[in-house]
């Protein structure tokens, strides 16, 4: 049985004009969880109280777009999964002693970026190094060494950090990617060693959103990048893949 359906029912039933101050638009809810969190003081309370947690964890780090993509992260896995209006409310106290007890983070933490959590497993990004290696008008390149590390989670229950104590979990190889900062041409650049050909891959729609299969290196592009909510990509080219001979070629690119 589904409560949470249960309680916004009664809830509408109810008819109630009274809208709690939230982190979102109660007007534009559109899913359970948020029409629920804006019917339930309880829990406009907890969220008023995160998002006072969320800024003061954001004025003791120095890599904000990761704090970004970790609370994005939560969203998605924690408090969106949530069926019932208990299960809301004890995310966010999780979340809220979370930030709450986080430290500034040092150089063990900053570089190190979610790749995506699915079918119990989480893999990271382990930035080692970035460095320009050319700016247009049309965008700035940036070379990227990386290592990679995925962590089975068979409860399902993702962290909202890496695990500190997973570090043994990182190649030993480090990987070299390209990331074309361009609100019309986002690409990850990699070389593909079957093809002997460089590919990018744009990972974004309009909107700023990521498909499955391009959430990892989307967030990516948004710490090198940094945060872009909206793009100006031509519609044929969302999510799509594109050849090009070497990685600088990507400013050439031809844009309809």
């Amino acid at each position: 049985m589904n409560y949470l359906k249960i309680f916004l029912m009664v809830a509408i039933l109810a008819i109630t004009s009274e809208s709690y101050a939230v982190s979102f638009n109660c007007a534009k809810a559109s899913t359970l969880v948020e029409k629920s969190i804006c019917s339930e003081k309880r829990l406009s309370d907890l969220d008023d109280l995160l998002v006072q947690s969320y800024k003061k964890a954001s004025s003791n780090v120095t890599d904000k777009n990761t704090l970004k993509m970790e609370q994005r992260a939560w969203l998605k896995n924690s408090r969106n999964k949530c069926q019932t209006s208990d299960c809301l409310a004890e995310a966010y106290k999780e979340r809220i002693e979370a930030l709450n007890t986080s430290t500034p983070q040092g150089n063990e933490l900053k570089n190190i970026v979610l790749g995506r959590c699915q079918m119990n497993e989480c893999w990271w990004w382990k930035v080692e190094k970035s460095e320009n290696i050319k700016s247009a008008s049309n965008g700035k390149l940036v070379k990227v060494y990386v290592r990679d590390a995925a962590i089975e989670f068979p409860d399902g229950n993702y962290p909202d950090v890496f695990p500190q104590s997973e570090n043994k979990r990182w190649s030993k190889k480090v990987s070299e990617a390209f990331v074309f900062c361009s609100p019309k041409l986002p690409t990850y650049i990699e070389y593909n060693e079957e093809t002997k050909k460089f590919t990018g891959t744009i990972p974004f729609s309009q909107d700023g959103s990521t498909s499955g299969a391009t959430e990892g290196i989307g967030n990516l592009y948004s710490y090198v990048c940094g945060q872009q909510s909206i793009f100006e990509i031509n519609p044929e080219l969302e999510f799509s893949e594109i050849n090009i001979g070497k990685p600088t070629d990507i400013f050439n690119y031809p844009i309809k």
